[in-house]
């Protein structure tokens, strides 16, 4: 992770814990150190029965980096082509960055799978999808009080399977 990735994970993490606690929950974090370069994500959440992957940026502006990576390319096409695993992806797969004094979120897929993104790409949308971005504190709530920004582990584990499927079909090219 470069420039300020770690700081966004640390404080992503204590936000998680501390609204944890204040609901008498569990929070466990689990780095993905250098295993996000297959998985699409630097973080998985789980409150020890539901999962969430989240991909860090120091800032906005970081997100356009997933452009330099041949395998999220794959991703987004991937997921072009399966509307079933669009739906678990949406549920469990976030970019998050900083933005000011807080972080913001939004669905991986809304971020990165975008021509501004990945030139070229003439079957992905033109730009982000920037209407459905929210603030650490609506995913806290999303995350420990509904079931909308995570799958359990069956449905999860279809949903890591697939980016990690997209990793290992950009290495055989």
């Amino acid at each position: 992770m470069a420039g300020l990735e770690t700081s966004v994970m640390l404080q992503f993490a204590i936000k998680m814990d501390r609204a944890a606690q204040e609901r008498n929950l569990t929070v466990r974090p689990f780095p993905l150190n250098a295993q996000d370069r297959d998985a699409a994500g630097d973080i998985i959440f789980s409150d020890e029965t539901r999962l969430s992957l989240v991909e860090l940026k120091s800032f906005e502006t970081d997100l356009a980096d997933e452009g330099d990576k041949p395998r999220r390319r794959v991703l987004c096409q991937m997921l072009l082509n399966d509307p079933d695993m669009i739906e678990l992806h949406d549920r469990a797969h976030f970019a998050a960055w900083l933005a000011g004094s807080s972080i913001q979120l939004n669905i991986y897929r809304h971020e990165i799978c975008a021509q501004t993104i990945f030139p070229g790409e003439q079957t992905l949308p033109e730009n982000p999808a920037f209407e459905g971005r929210f603030s650490i504190d609506d995913y806290k709530a999303l995350f420990f009080d509904t079931t909308s920004v995570s799958l359990p582990l069956e449905d999860f584990g279809r949903v890591l399977s697939h980016c990690l499927t997209c990793g290992r079909m950009e290495s055989a090219r």
